[in-house]
Parts: C-alpha cells; sequence; structure tokens
C-alpha cells in the first residue's frame, strides 16, 4: 500500500487517530471532505482547532472551489474535484417517457441523514389526490434495521401496491428515463449527486429546503 483515501464528512477522535497512524507508517493519506463548510460550521464555530487536523493529509479534497480555498488559506493541502458525472449526460435526454405518474427516490436507506420514510409520509397523501402514482426506492440500507422499519411503515399504511424498493442498482439510466419527478427528502446535503443526475435527465425535482 502506498496511498489511504478516506471519505468522511467530518473528523473526530478515531479519524484522527486512523490518519496518523497512516502516515507514522510513512503512507500519503487523502481524505474527501464530503460536506461543505458552511455545513461543516452549523455544528462547530471555527474550522481553526479543526485544520490541525486536516493539516495530516497530504491532499485533502473538497466539492467546491470556495471550499478548497478557505482550507487552503487555514494551511491545509487541500484541492478542488468535482464529483463526476457521466459522459452520457453531457447529452440532452430525449428519449424520456412521461405521464407515468411514475416518482423516484434515491439514495442511501436511512432515515437520520436521508429521511427515506418521509417519503411514505408523502406518498399517503399523494395517492389521496392521484391514486394512480407509484413511488420507487432506490438504493442500499444503512442496515437491516432501516430496510425493516421501511418495509413495517410502508405495510402499516398499505402502501404496498404503490411502492416498490429496488435496493442497489447500476442501471440507473434505464430508471432515470421512466421517472417523472425525483423526491429528495434529505434535511442536509453536501453535493447531492441524485439532483445532478435527474436534471441531467430532464427531471424535475421536490425537495426540502437546504438551508
Amino acid at each position: 500500500i502506498d496511498t489511504v483515501c478516506i471519505h468522511t464528512p467530518y473528523e473526530g477522535a478515531y479519524y484522527f487517530y486512523l490518519v496518523l497512524f497512516f502516515r507514522l507508517m510513512g503512507l500519503r493519506v487523502i481524505t474527501q471532505f464530503h460536506t461543505s463548510i458552511s455545513n461543516f460550521l452549523k455544528r462547530w464555530p471555527t474550522l481553526s482547532d479543526h485544520v490541525k487536523i486536516y493539516r495530516l493529509n497530504n491532499a485533502l479534497v473538497n466539492l467546491s472551489e470556495r471550499d478548497a480555498l478557505s482550507m487552503k488559506e487555514c494551511g491545509v493541502n487541500s484541492v478542488y474535484i468535482p464529483n463526476p458525472a457521466s459522459d452520457s449526460l453531457d447529452i440532452p435526454y430525449k428519449n424520456r417517457s412521461s405521464n407515468n405518474r411514475q416518482i423516484l427516490w434515491v439514495g442511501r436507506i436511512d432515515q437520520r441523514v436521508k429521511r427515506v420514510r418521509d417519503a411514505v409520509i408523502i406518498l399517503e397523501e399523494l395517492v389521496k389526490v392521484i391514486p394512480e402514482c407509484r413511488l420507487r426506492i432506490v438504493g442500499q440500507p444503512t442496515n437491516e434495521g432501516e430496510k425493516d422499519a421501511l418495509i413495517k411503515l410502508i405495510n402499516g399504511k398499505d402502501l404496498a401496491k404503490y411502492i416498490s424498493i429496488i435496493g442497489f442498482t447500476d442501471e440507473m439510466d434505464a430508471i432515470y428515463s421512466s421517472t417523472d419527478i425525483l423526491l429528495m427528502t434529505s434535511p442536509g446535503e453536501g453535493f447531492p449527486m441524485v439532483l445532478l443526475e435527474a436534471k441531467a435527465h430532464s427531471i424535475p425535482t421536490v425537495m426540502y429546503e437546504l438551508p
């Protein structure tokens, strides 16, 4: 091993000792700061105490030029690398069907950081107005408990015929092509890839405000 890559939104004691351990072994360490500084500062009032940890990295990858510049000003070797998008998304999507009343939720199946169960509550109200609508939930659960809680809520609301849980899949182009609305229930995001993907496929998005 020559280099270790760490993907984390926030640091802590475990992260600090992990980076320190790898550096003492003579390995290069690159961390992806998978959030925004503005979101970071909601938890802590300043970066000054935290950049001491980030300086241990050989490089810190940021998701925006502004964040990379801010980290550089704090003495961190920071670089900006944009989230990747498929080359096919550069072409306006012309083959998407519409008016199928298909709603899509994409992400890690998790209530705390993605609020996936909110989608069920929302659909419960929507089917009263548009009974032909359907919701597909695509993504890997954080753990089996999260998936069980989601299924229990769906069954408890008697919505099993309206909602399908697809799980993880690489066939997202086909799923986006038959989607009418993207539903995004995250209470906060650093850089939501699903929003980029939906817009690239000409799909409107309904989401919470992300202050």
